[in-house]
């Protein structure tokens, strides 16, 4: 009898991020349950605690990044995201590298790669050893199809000159949108700014990047966006991504709340991993 064909062994890759991260570890078990052999990577910070666990859909590995001069788990300066990037960007895809080669050596070989946009070191590690990517956008179709237009010069999104309340022009499959909706990526920090460079750069090269988009939406919730925007990219919606096993929400208190407040009483804000508000500043937001 000849033996069973190994299962394809996929390799999600994120900057150390937990809002890079959060959504990649959702999609591990889902992919797993198809029959494919997961494992995550990630740079060692301190911060990050994983380990191999079973899900009720597929099994998710945990591998961190080592070796060369990927900083220790422990450096202060994992807080510093500027800097992060630019380390990242230097001595990740060596590393990466040598993880996915060290996997082929031990017969384990890694037959695909799926990096979200802020890792793009990793998709670069991949085509240097030859094992094809994609990239999984974190955020909505939405967002994606404005950063699209923005950087490839495809819509009229006006200045910060035209004020907060200026109309966006040519965004097929959007809702009416003035400039105070844009994303702060787009006109709220300056060129110069790291993240900001990464985000531009990938999203101008994407179509040549990788063969297919997965995005964290879904078709009922974004119908129109990601009809119009695949008219330029090839999207996929895998979401909504979260890890409904270990989300820490072990009754139904919170959602009793919500389910008992008027409609559009509750707003949700989500300042990422990036933004460090303040006592006083988040004193402020409740406020308003």
């Amino acid at each position: 009898m000849s033996p069973l064909p190994t299962p394809p062994r996929v390799l999600l890759v994120s900057a150390p991020c937990l809002g890079h991260i959060n959504p990649l570890v959702a999609l591990g078990p889902r992919l797993a349950s198809k029959g494919l052999l997961v494992t995550f990577t990630t740079a060692p910070h301190a911060g990050l605690k994983f380990r191999h666990h079973q899900h009720d859909d597929g099994v998710l590995r945990f591998e961190h990044l080592r070796g060369g001069e990927v900083w220790a788990p422990d450096d202060p300066r994992y807080g510093l995201h500027d800097d992060l990037a630019r380390h990242l960007d230097d001595v990740a895809p060596a590393a990466l590298a040598g993880l996915i080669r060290r996997q082929a050596d031990a017969g384990r070989p890694v037959t695909f790669v799926v990096a979200n946009l802020f890792a793009p070191w990793a998709l670069r590690a991949a085509a240097v050893v030859g094992v094809p990517a994609d990239m999984l956008w974190t955020q909505s179709c939405t967002v994606l199809s404005l950063y699209y237009h923005y950087f490839l010069s495809l819509a009229a999104l006006p200045s910060k000159e035209a004020g907060p309340g200026a109309a966006v022009v040519g965004v097929p499959g959007l809702p009416a949108l003035v400039a105070g909706d844009l994303p702060a990526l787009i006109d709220q920090v300056p060129e110069e700014h790291v993240w900001r460079q990464i985000l531009s750069s990938e999203i101008r090269g994407i179509r040549e990047t990788v063969s297919c988009v997965l995005d964290n939406t879904f078709d009922e919730l974004e119908h129109a966006a990601i009809e119009a925007l695949r008219m330029h990219l090839p999207i996929l919606p895998v979401g909504p991504l979260f890890d409904t096993e270990n989300d820490g929400n072990d009754d139904d208190e919170g959602t009793a709340w919500l389910d008992a407040q008027p409609p559009r009483s509750v707003v949700f804000v989500a300042f990422g991993s990036v933004v460090m508000p303040s006592r006083d500043e988040m004193a402020e937001v409740a406020a308003c």
